[in-house]
């Protein structure tokens, strides 16, 4: 909602708003592994639907699904290279996730690992937007001929 405050919805706005849904998504399945067993018997939800294994193997496709997003972000010139440079440490997000697809016995080290890498991806992502910015001239001067 705040890109469109500065900028007209258009179709980087669409994928901005993907992103953010997808691993909105991602997240909030994440919450209901955690929740499993008490959200069992209580309330239906895609974990208890679905069950722990296919709802961990549908975050990892929300993940990955973001992507080819992301790319064509930065096709469209709305990110920057920087963006890219940092895709290879997604690897410490589906990394837990695929190893409590492998053994069960990690889901609750998984949450954990997840919880504080996603801190110090965010972290470097902001490093990354900041640093990788065109600095804007804070004066224009004109030349007088």
């Amino acid at each position: 909602m705040g890109y469109t405050v500065y900028v007209p919805f258009n179709f980087v706005c669409l994928l901005f708003a993907s992103i953010v849904f997808l691993l909105s998504s991602m997240s909030q399945i994440l919450q209901e592994v955690r929740d499993y067993e008490t959200d069992r018997s209580v309330i239906l939800n895609t974990v208890n639907l679905l069950g722990k294994r296919r709802s961990l193997v549908l975050c990892l496709a929300l993940f990955v699904s973001t992507f080819p997003l992301v790319f064509l972000l930065f096709l469209k010139g709305a990110v920057s290279p920087g963006i890219l440079i940092l895709s290879p440490l997604t690897y410490f997000i589906l990394a837990p996730i695929i190893r409590t697809l492998i053994n069960e016995e990690y889901e609750g080290k998984m949450l954990r690992a997840i919880s504080q890498r996603r801190l110090i991806l965010i972290a470097l992502l902001i490093v990354a937007l900041i640093l990788g910015k065109n600095p804007r001239p804070l004066m224009h001067t004109r030349t007088i001929v």
